[in-house]
């Protein structure tokens, strides 16, 4: 289930995945150290609302826990995605069910046409979310993204999508 995040969320957050550097071995921020800093995300995430940033929590329907998020940003008539799943949880298809439910939305929503993500050359899990989730590989970016977790020079990516017609 993905819902707003609220700022309780934090402790939770911090401990299933945002200090795991596991986790956070493709995304663009380091692991945190503090539940200050993250605090300062979710107030972060929750102010991009009205920047047609999105992030959503990812939560289990069942156990109703924290599992990670999902985000999207809308740049006029496409939507960037992006995801992030405490290690407990990869491997049983959340994320790509979470990724199959944002796109169909985003594609009721007359305005948007594209849908894309990139991902690390070297991260083969996401990309094999993507491409379960409907998305096509459209080419390698090089040099594209700085995953500090990994390198402090920018990596090249995988980038993917799905239009609609």
């Amino acid at each position: 289930m993905l819902r707003k995040p609220r700022l309780s969320d934090a402790p939770m957050i911090f401990k299933t995945y945002a200090c795991d550097p596991k986790v956070t071995k493709y995304v663009t921020f380091k692991p945190h150290k503090s539940l200050k800093e993250t605090k300062s995300f979710v107030k972060r995430t929750i102010a991009e609302y009205k920047l047609k940033r999105f992030t959503f929590a990812v939560e289990s329907r069942e156990t109703g826990e924290l599992m990670g998020n999902f985000a999207f940003r809308i740049d006029r008539f496409k939507a960037e995605i992006g995801y992030v799943l405490a290690a407990k949880y990869w491997g049983k298809g959340y994320a790509t069910e979470a990724a199959r439910a944002v796109i169909c939305q985003l594609f009721k929503n007359s305005g948007i046409f594209r849908v894309w993500a990139v991902c690390d050359t070297g991260n083969k899990a996401s990309a094999r979310v993507l491409i379960k989730a409907g998305m096509r590989l459209e080419g390698k970016l090089k040099r594209w993204m700085i995953h500090p977790n990994r390198s402090k020079s920018p990596r090249d990516c995988f980038c993917y999508a799905i239009t609609r017609n």
